[in-house]
């Protein structure tokens, strides 16, 4: 619920979710809202692959697995209220009030030698978010052409304080390991 600045005062006391996080109540009660405040207080996260090298590792054909299985490491981009783990791949909500957040994954896969299907898919705390699923053709990393192997997720979702955020992978034709070069993943607040 938002409040109007004129009905502030020295002792009110807001959420994190009132005038839709662009207050700074102090003892200064004169300040501007500025744009700064404003996005400084929405959440946001990024990560991404630039040039990997390194396949994710697949034992089971139509299992999906944590991008980062075989030893990838992700980088972090930009990130507030959000903190990103290299080694899982994963982006963690530390806000405390829910969020409704749009999730987006523009993915660079290929397999080796191969046209194989794989499917891609957010996965929070452990569990698939069903509506991200896609499955499409991934095609032979090493070819000069390799066809189509750019391919995007999303979704939207409501997040909860400690929440975290992965992208699993399955091939879901062999036991062909898949190897993800490019990776661009964000998440915001709306």
């Amino acid at each position: 619920m938002a409040k109007n600045i004129t009905q502030l005062n020295a002792t009110t006391t807001l959420a994190v979710d009132d005038v839709t996080n662009v207050v700074d109540v102090s003892a200064n009660l004169d300040k501007k809202i500025t744009m700064a405040n404003f996005w400084s207080a929405k959440p946001y996260g990024e990560l991404y692959l630039n040039g990997n090298t390194t396949d994710t590792t697949i034992s089971v054909a139509g299992t999906k697995v944590n991008i980062t299985t075989g030893g990838i490491t992700t980088s972090s981009g930009i990130v507030n209220l959000f903190t990103h783990t290299a080694a899982s791949g994963r982006l963690t909500y530390n806000g405390t009030n829910d969020v409704v957040v749009e999730m987006n994954a523009a993915i660079d896969i290929g397999v080796n030698g191969g046209t194989d299907d794989v499917s891609l898919a957010f996965y929070i705390n452990g569990s698939m978010v069903t509506k991200s699923e896609i499955r499409a053709g991934a095609g032979d990393y090493t070819a000069i052409n390799p066809g189509d192997r750019v391919h995007s997720i999303q979704c939207l979702t409501t997040l909860s304080e400690n929440d975290y955020i992965e992208i699993y992978v399955a091939n879901e034709d062999a036991t062909t390991d898949v190897r993800i070069q490019y990776l661009n993943f964000y998440v915001k607040a709306l």
